[in-house]
């Protein structure tokens, strides 16, 4: 996990270097031109979850969210990014489990968004995991089954990258990979908070 950690905090010095060399590399007629690119963006999107447990783990589920961001310019803005993951099991002693995350973001794009565009958002923020299940209760009758809940909430690190694909000129459609790892499972030793994502939804632009 460390080495995400790490992964993640390079990629987003890699993008800001990068998008800074794109701005370098305009001429100075192009701050007198005429603004070809929207500054803020709204979308939804839903699809495909893979929960990390371990090393040898895994669980499969679905994800939905909504991201905003503000661009101050073509290359760099901020946003912010929430999704939640859902993950069921046939068996109901084992559960189902909800990991949301709510992460403050920075981002860049490497494209007018107008035309389509490479995003890549960065963050920390909030993550929280809700796990029910079911479970045995001893009572003065015996032993009977009842249904537990625990949650959690911690830090997490946030990386996604995604394209826009517009078909008018507010609106595209939204492809998006993400990570998500719990910070918190490096610190108290709690596993199975990390998420990868796969989705697809709409974006409007303005």
């Amino acid at each position: 996990m460390k080495k995400i950690v790490l992964s993640l905090l390079l990629a987003l010095i890699y993008n800001a270097l990068c998008s800074q060399d794109l701005i370098n590399s305009n001429d100075n007629n192009t701050s007198r031109k005429k603004e070809n690119y929207t500054h803020f963006r709204i979308a939804v999107a839903g699809g495909y979850s893979h929960r990390i447990i371990n090393r040898h783990i895994r669980k499969d589920g679905f994800n939905y969210g909504l991201e905003s961001n503000y661009y101050f310019n073509q290359y760099f803005g901020i946003g912010f990014n929430y999704s939640a993951g859902h993950f069921n099991s046939s068996d109901e002693f084992f559960g189902k489990t909800r990991i949301q995350h709510f992460v403050p973001t920075f981002c860049t794009r490497m494209f007018d968004q107008k035309k389509g565009g490479l995003l890549t958002n960065v963050g920390i923020g909030f993550i929280h995991y809700i796990h029910k299940h079911k479970g045995l209760s001893l009572t003065q009758y015996g032993w009977t089954s009842r249904y537990y809940s625990d949650s959690d909430m911690g830090l997490c690190a946030l990386f996604s990258i995604g394209y826009d694909v517009p078909f008018s000129k507010t609106m595209a459609v939204f492809f998006q990979t993400s990570f998500a790892v719990g910070l918190s499972e490096l610190i108290n030793d709690v596993t199975g908070w990390g998420r990868l994502n796969l989705s697809i939804g709409l974006r409007f632009a303005k």
